[in-house]
């Protein structure tokens, strides 16, 4: 039938009780032959080997000095108990291209491609994909495919039921391998640069896979706030690019290529909507899913609506991890630039000490920084459960540019702990303006005496920080309630699916980016590929002359 090619070489797949070699195309193995069994048993159990009975298999390495037998049986011909058997526990990280398939099933698959594996106990971004995710596992069996190495996150991923499989970018081969034994009917594709890699094999190996962008954050808008910010623009924070920003532009292409697109914020819906022009019926706004608890209630006098009382908290928070830019710019303006020492000195003047927590995953060299005991900055590391937010008076989100919603905000909220930010923290978050004096505290301002003023008041003064607190309760729950979220976004994929060919029909100028011209993500992909592969050796159909040539020329680049 084919070949397995662990890199140039060739692993021979042997009836052990014929002579013929039966041969097997699938993706580069590498030299593990019993991961390499294992998913030829996959692909048995999906009844890709053509055989009339189950039947012993013979493995031999390349060199044909290592042999190892295992058995193969066809679905077709077998039971579905021996077949499960047969296929045993597949979901199990394997070498580079080594897809892992699940058991059959007739319901139909979703495969979401991320660049990273989720990481929910670090992002919210995590966080967010867990959630839409679990969501969608009432309605799909769920695969997720990811160029990174399998990791703890990948582990805890599969722990879910969701099948998991890694494919470097530019590998047709291994990812088609995938796509063989995966067959989606719906293709995820988590950020634009995830769906420029893989939606051109998607769209023309499966073409009738709903293919659907999760953008996360509009990634051109965080770009351009920050680059902004950086030269010294006081204005960054509401800044939004134009047609002059490469970024913008592949953020658009990928939305206009896509089905559907799945957009955080409800400001940068509009944003997509009235000033880029997307066809309002693209965009679904799926922003954070959260679960607010039961006794989430309005608060009465000296009581709080969830988690301890006012008097019970101490200290300031903030929590974001390290690795993202608007967190670290957000940690240094606090600890570094003035905003702290201005928040404790009108703390003092209020008779109240406090000290501040700074919480997140990946504590680099810069947030190691920030650590000052002797003016009360303590820099925690991960949080490890998001329950500690509740034993914390107030949340701080000094965020000076950003894009998206700000995970860090809705889950203080949840845990009953009031907010301060910035106007962009306060972006697209549905915060109530009714209410100016309530506003005023939530959204402060970017400058320090504002921000100061506004945290060290809500902090000392218990009925703003009760009115905060219901207030952001409330805003939890009627419109980032998982229940509700999550149930717009299954409406989306329900309708979108159901009269996918005649969104098509309509989509003119999105079918139109799917013209030559306009694939040159594709066309880069299969120049990559190629010169690696001359690079490796590993090309075959060049004559020896031009074979050098290419390879030279290949080494330069």
């Amino acid at each position: 039938q084919a070949y397995i090619a662990p890199r140039s070489k060739i692993a021979r797949i042997v009836p052990a009780n014929a002579s013929a070699v039966r041969m097997m195309r699938c993706a580069s193995l590498g030299t593990n032959l019993t991961r390499t069994a294992q998913y030829i048993t996959s692909q048995a159990h999906h009844a890709t080997i053509p055989c009339r009975s189950p039947r012993v298999w013979r493995l031999q390495s390349p060199n044909l000095k290592i042999s190892y037998k295992f058995t193969a049986s066809c679905c077709r011909c077998t039971s579905a108990a021996s077949s499960a058997e047969a296929a045993g526990n597949l979901d199990v990280p394997g070498p580079v291209g080594a897809p892992v398939g699940p058991s059959p099933s007739s319901r139909r698959t979703l495969l979401f491609i991320g660049p990273v594996w989720p990481e929910p106990s670090s992002t919210a971004a995590g966080v967010r994909t867990q959630a839409i995710i679990k969501c969608l596992q009432e309605h799909y069996d769920i695969h997720y495919l990811s160029p990174s190495k399998p990791d703890a996150h990948s582990q805890a991923l599969q722990s879910t039921g969701v099948h998991v499989h890694r494919c470097p970018g530019n590998r047709e081969e291994q990812f088609l391998a995938v796509l063989t034994v995966v067959q989606p009917a719906v293709c995820i594709f988590d950020r634009f640069y995830a769906e420029e890699a893989f939606s051109h094999y998607v769209y023309r190996h499966v073409p009738n896979a709903m293919r659907v962008l999760d953008m996360q954050d509009l990634h051109s808008l965080r770009n351009e706030r920050m680059e902004r910010f950086k030269a010294g623009d006081s204005s960054a924070g509401s800044a939004v690019p134009t047609a002059d920003s490469p970024m913008l532009l592949r953020e658009m292409t990928s939305i206009m290529r896509s089905d559907l697109v799945l957009v955080c914020s409800g400001f940068e819906v509009a944003l997509l909507r009235d000033t880029y022009g997307v066809a309002p019926s693209k965009l679904v706004e799926a922003g954070l899913f959260v679960d607010v608890p039961a006794q989430g209630m309005p608060a009465t006098e000296g009581a709080s609506c969830v988690g301890p009382a006012f008097s019970s908290r101490r200290n300031f928070v903030h929590i974001g991890n390290f690795k993202h830019p608007p967190n670290l710019d957000a940690c240094e303006w606090l600890s570094q630039g003035g905003l702290w020492d201005a928040i404790r000195g009108r703390l003092r003047e209020r008779g109240e000490e406090a000290e501040l927590h700074l919480f997140g995953a990946y504590v680099n060299h810069a947030a190691q920084q920030l650590h000052d005991p002797a003016r009360g900055v303590f820099v925690k590391g991960h949080m490890a459960n998001l329950f500690q937010l509740s034993k914390y008076r107030v949340s701080l989100a000094p965020l000076r540019f950003g894009a998206g919603l700000k995970g860090k905000v809705v889950d203080s909220w949840v845990h009953g702990t009031p907010v301060v930010t910035t106007a962009v923290g306060a972006e697209g978050m549905h915060f109530p303006t009714q209410d100016k004096q309530l506003h005023q505290l939530f959204e402060s301002g970017s400058d320090v005496e504002g921000f100061a003023e506004a945290a060290s008041q809500l902090y000392c003064d218990e009925s703003a920080w009760h009115s905060m607190q219901s207030a952001g309760m409330e805003v939890a729950k009627s419109h980032f309630e998982a229940g509700v979220a999550l149930a717009a976004l299954e409406e989306a994929f329900d309708v979108t699916s159901r009269t996918l060919t005649a969104v098509r029909q309509k989509d003119v100028l999105g079918t139109s980016f799917w013209m030559n011209c306009a694939r040159s993500s594709e066309y880069f992909s299969k120049w990559v590929e190629l010169k690696e592969s001359i690079r490796n050796g590993t090309h075959t159909g060049l004559t020896p002359a031009s074979g050098a040539l290419i390879s030279t020329a290949a080494r330069q680049c």
